[in-house]
Order: structure tokens, then C-alpha cells, then sequence
């Protein structure tokens, strides 16, 4: 076969192969941008479709950024705008009313966080209590500790979300027990988060108390700056946000918007960072 003829199938074959892997991967991304529309849009219509959706994702990835992003804004999402009837198609079609156990847990394991999930959450009254044994059942009888580090991270964001101190000391034992998940990445924010008070470092005089943040911050965004969120962004911006809207808070408007173009730069979050800088527009 003459040289130019090898080369010419050598590229379509190499053609094809990348083809085919976009086209495996895409429902993948295709389902976790959904759900992030359906959350970011509350399209509590949709909740159903949501709910299908994260149990394939969690299903699939559960060690990835996208369980992380997802289960993140579900949850925070779920408990601001809550109302029962969101979720009441679920609610009936697994009867949950009538569930007492969850059986095997090593069997549709994802299907079962994802329920216990809404139980916590508060579906109906006193279920709480239920989802919180079922959390138990899982994390006690679970074979793998991906699934259980799912439920740790829910428990996590529940509480930080209601503003729990219980929750630095959580993040403490998921990071000594799960130190190379990707969670770590997001969850070592929230530990600098708790750890300063960071609600109470608000106004002029403060300057001063957003030093040691700011430092814990800077060293995460330099280890994870080559880590890519599914948004296209990296962690590291996670961070820059963060810095920026400290420097805001305490004033400090020429640094808060030299890490706001930083995100701009950066193509982070267009909703928080043009929301960020709209309110530095007013300083200038």
C-alpha cells in the first residue's frame, strides 16, 4: 500500500476513534448539564427527570466533580426553594410512605442514597428520621466506599447548608478517610469557610482577619489549578471567588476586582462573577 494511502487511513481511523469516544461520552455530559439547567432554571417540573438523572450520574461517577457539583446543587437548591410537591411523583412511585428498609443496600445502592436524600431533606413530616437510619443502614451494611463517601458528602452539605459547625469536624474525618477523592477539592473550601467565621469578617477595621483565608485559599487554588470542573473552569477559580468577595467584604475594592477579572478571564461562573462585578462598578 503506497506511503500517502497508509498515512490518509491512519487519519481516518484516528478521525473515527475521536468521534466515537465524543459520541460515548457526550449522553454522559449531556445528562449532567440538564440537570444543572433544571437546577440553576427551577424547573421543579422537571424534578422527576432530575432525580433519574442523578442516580445515573452518582451510578456512574460517583468519585467524579460532576457527583460533586450535582449533589451540591441539588441539595442547596432542594432545601432554599422546598416545597413537598416537588418531589411527590417520586415520593409515590417508590412508596416511600410504605418503606421501612432498604433491603440489600449493595443492590440499586444509588437509587437508595438518592431516597434517603429526599427523606433528609424533608419530604414529609417525620421522615427525616427515617432517612437518616436509611443513610445509617447503607453506610454500615455498603460494600463500596464511593457510595459511602456519597452519603458523607450529602450529610456534609446539609449541615454546612444550615450552618452547622458540626460539619468542620465531618470534612476532618472524610478528608483523613477519603485523602485523594476529588470532593477534597471543594471541601477544603468549606473547612476555610468554618474555620474563620468568615460570615463575621464583614466591614472596615476587618482587613486584618481575612489574612490567614486568604493564604489557606491561595495555597488550594496553586493545588488545584490544573484540576477542570465539568463548567470548563478550573477549582483554582473556586478559590479566586472566594478571595474576591473577602476583599469586597472588607472594603478592599481594588483587590476584589483584580480577582473578579481574574474569573472574567477565566470564563468562571458568568452569573456570580458578572453579578460580582455589577456590585464592584459601584466602588469604582
Amino acid at each position: 500500500m503506497p506511503i500517502i494511502i497508509k498515512q490518509a487511513f491512519k487519519a481516518i481511523i484516528a478521525i473515527f476513534l475521536i468521534l466515537s469516544l465524543n459520541f460515548i461520552a457526550s449522553p454522559q455530559r449531556d445528562i449532567f448539564s440538564e440537570s444543572i439547567s433544571i437546577l440553576k432554571n427551577k424547573s421543579f417540573n422537571k424534578f422527576p427527570l432530575l432525580f433519574d438523572h442523578s442516580v445515573k450520574i452518582l451510578n456512574s461517577k460517583p468519585n467524579s466533580y460532576e457527583a460533586m457539583y450535582l449533589l451540591e446543587n441539588f441539595i442547596t437548591t432542594s432545601i432554599s426553594n422546598y416545597n413537598s410537591q416537588h418531589f411527590q411523583p417520586i415520593y409515590f412511585q417508590y412508596n416511600l410512605q410504605n418503606v421501612h428498609s432498604l433491603d440489600n443496600v449493595n443492590e440499586s445502592t444509588c437509587l437508595k442514597i438518592m431516597l434517603s436524600t429526599l427523606l433528609v431533606i424533608g419530604i414529609a413530616d417525620l421522615n427525616e428520621i427515617k432517612g437518616v437510619k436509611f443513610f445509617k443502614e447503607i453506610l454500615t451494611n455498603c460494600t463500596n466506599n464511593d457510595f459511602k463517601a456519597l452519603i458523607e458528602f450529602i450529610i456534609i452539605v446539609c449541615h454546612a447548608h444550615n450552618k452547622d459547625q458540626s460539619s468542620y469536624y465531618k470534612i476532618d474525618q472524610f478528608i483523613l478517610k477519603y485523602p485523594n477523592h476529588k470532593f477534597n477539592a471543594k471541601l477544603n473550601l468549606y473547612k476555610i469557610m468554618i474555620e474563620n467565621n468568615i460570615k463575621e469578617i464583614e466591614g472596615r477595621g476587618k482587613a486584618d482577619q481575612i489574612n490567614k483565608p486568604i493564604s489557606q485559599a491561595l495555597k488550594y487554588a496553586k493545588i488545584y489549578e490544573n484540576e477542570i470542573t465539568p463548567f470548563g473552569y478550573s477549582i483554582a477559580d473556586e478559590y479566586y471567588y472566594f478571595i474576591s468577595t473577602l476583599y469586597l467584604n472588607t472594603y478592599d475594592f481594588k483587590k476584589s476586582i483584580e480577582y473578579a477579572q481574574i474569573l472574567k478571564k477565566h470564563n468562571f461562573d458568568s452569573e456570580k462573577t458578572d453579578e460580582l462585578i455589577y456590585i464592584l462598578n459601584d466602588f469604582k
